[in-house]
């Protein structure tokens, strides 16, 4: 017969005690990451300052011949949404359907753009 040692259950008390470890040494590591990143000379406070118009993200979709409508239209949308995610003025929220036979480059366009 093999004799099985159960732990006795730990008190409230020494939860919080690990509890407040665990939350002390999560503060150390983000304080030594923080000044890590300012010595480095990024400041993660900072708000990017990207814009993505509708003439920049036409440009990543060179690599499509002809649909020169869609690609406008899609381009528009796609600035307009991150503009909205961004709190950035844009046009009022829409949603855009592409409808097209196979091979048109309905799927080719949004992945560009979406990986661009």
């Amino acid at each position: 017969m093999s004799e099985t040692t159960q732990e006795e259950p730990i008190t409230q008390e020494e939860f919080d005690e690990w509890e407040y470890q665990q939350y002390e040494a999560l503060v150390e590591e983000e304080e030594k990451l923080l000044s890590r990143m300012l010595e480095d000379g990024i400041y993660p406070l900072d708000e990017p300052q990207i814009s993505y118009t509708p003439e920049i993200l036409y440009k990543y979709l060179n690599c499509v011949s002809g649909q020169e409508e869609a690609k406008k239209a899609l381009c528009v949308t796609i600035s307009d949404h991150y503009a909205r995610f961004m709190g950035q003025p844009c046009m009022p929220k829409t949603n855009m359907l592409l409808i097209g036979p196979s091979g048109s480059g309905k799927t080719f366009m949004t992945t560009t753009l979406l990986k661009s």
